[in-house]
């Protein structure tokens, strides 16, 4: 099932996009060797945008 399809039926939630690059900004400074970053069904583009801000942030 794609991530549109799953959008359809309702359950998914938007979250906060600037709570999960903040979180992944910490993870990205406690964890340097990770270096492949994103999300999952739900994640959209303001979802990726905070993520890559904050880990940019964090290995700056």
């Amino acid at each position: 099932m794609d991530k549109i399809a799953l959008c359809k039926i309702g359950h998914l939630e938007e979250g906060d996009p600037q709570e999960l690059g903040k979180l992944m900004g910490d993870l990205a400074r406690r964890y340097p060797h990770i270096d492949i970053w994103g999300g999952c069904c739900g994640t959209w583009e303001k979802h990726l945008g905070q993520i890559a801000e904050q880990v940019n942030q964090a290995r700056a």
